[in-house]
């Protein structure tokens, strides 16, 4: 999830990597995609261990009211 929500996650790659940056996020754009769509009536979206700029990227793609956190205490809503 990190090269498709977070956007800072190229300048803390190695040059080994920036190189094959804008192919792995093109492949996982597609991948993710794919899954998305596929889904009929609802979708979840699990991340275990996002960072602030995941959430934020979450947040702004599917937007600020539908990111929510989940931690030991969130199974009594």
């Amino acid at each position: 999830f990190e090269y498709l929500l977070d956007e800072s996650i190229y300048d803390s790659l190695k040059p080994a990597k920036q190189k094959t940056y804008h192919g792995i996020l093109k492949r996982t754009e597609k991948l993710f995609y794919v899954c998305c769509t596929r889904s009929k009536k609802n979708l979840l979206v699990y991340c275990p261990s996002p960072t602030d700029n995941m959430i934020a990227g979450a947040q702004q793609l599917f937007g600020v009211e539908n990111v929510y956190p989940i931690n030991e205490d969130s199974h009594e809503q």
